[in-house]
């Protein structure tokens, strides 16, 4: 299910700070069970990442565990990119299993001019875009709304 958002002003910049039009989006994604871990996945996904020849990375990937709005046990790879040369690209992937153990992936990313600091973990639209990703939910429960709210705040505060 993918959601997949041009910038349109509206809680989402036209265009990054360097004047450069502003991508965002998010991709949902079930797998069949299985029994390697999310770890594992997130760090093929990585590796397939990198031997795209369309995108050059920048630094190296970072994996960690994180838990979910309803304490599910997850993965989450972020890795940044230069894209066909003229693009920076921020790509986040949460892995996560329910408990059938089916393959829950959740992709975002985020990309702007080659000069943006905007598609980077720590800048406020990254922050905003984890905060989405780890709001998943897949024991029935409810999202935990602190955290989003707390990064549309902090989005919303300006620069």
């Amino acid at each position: 299910m993918p959601v997949y958002r041009q910038g349109d002003g509206m809680g989402v910049s036209e265009v990054d700070e360097t004047g450069e039009p502003l991508q965002i989006g998010l991709t949902l994604e079930r797998f069949p069970a299985d029994d390697v871990s999310t770890e594992t996945i997130a760090k093929e996904l990585a590796k397939g990442a990198s031997k795209n020849p369309r995108l050059q990375m920048v630094g190296k990937e970072v994996v960690e565990a994180v838990k979910l709005s309803d304490q599910t046990e997850a993965t989450l790879v972020t890795t940044e990119f230069i894209k066909e040369g003229s693009r920076r690209s921020l790509q986040m992937k949460l892995i996560a299993k329910d408990a059938s153990g089916q393959i829950w992936i959740v992709s975002g990313f985020l990309v702007g001019g080659k000069e943006s600091q905007w598609p980077a973990p720590k800048s406020k639209l990254g922050v905003w875009l984890r905060a989405h990703l780890v709001s998943l939910t897949l024991t029935g429960k409810e999202v935990d709304a602190k955290g989003l709210e707390a990064a549309y705040r902090a989005r919303d505060a300006g620069p």
